[in-house]
């Protein structure tokens, strides 16, 4: 061993003198690491099924928003004849009132 480092013993790292862990110490090992799994894994479902939702309200938000677009299209459209027809009407009213009067007889 070089300076500073503590000597080895025969099983790789562990001193000649360790034990071997006991079986009830591999047990609640085992157990801790299930019960750390399991938390892993509701943590999962539970943010899976918050992905899910949140897809939902995505598409719902998608949805909504394209009708929107449709409907304010179609106003758009019909703002711009009703102007035009007022437009008109305002143009041709004159000169029919001014025919009107030059023809009265």
């Amino acid at each position: 061993a070089g300076p500073g480092r503590p000597p080895r013993g025969r099983a790789g790292g562990m001193a000649a003198s360790a034990s071997p862990p006991s079986r009830d110490s591999v047990q609640r090992e085992i157990d801790e690491a299930i019960r750390v799994v399991g938390g892993s894994m509701e943590l999962l479902v539970d943010r899976d099924a918050r992905l899910h939702d949140l897809q939902d309200k995505s598409m719902s938000l998608t949805d909504t928003s394209s009708a929107f677009a449709s409907r304010a299209k179609h106003l758009r459209w019909h703002t711009q004849c009703q102007m035009l027809r007022t437009k008109w009407l305002l143009g041709v009213l004159p000169l029919w009132l001014a025919l009107l009067y030059v023809f009265r007889e």
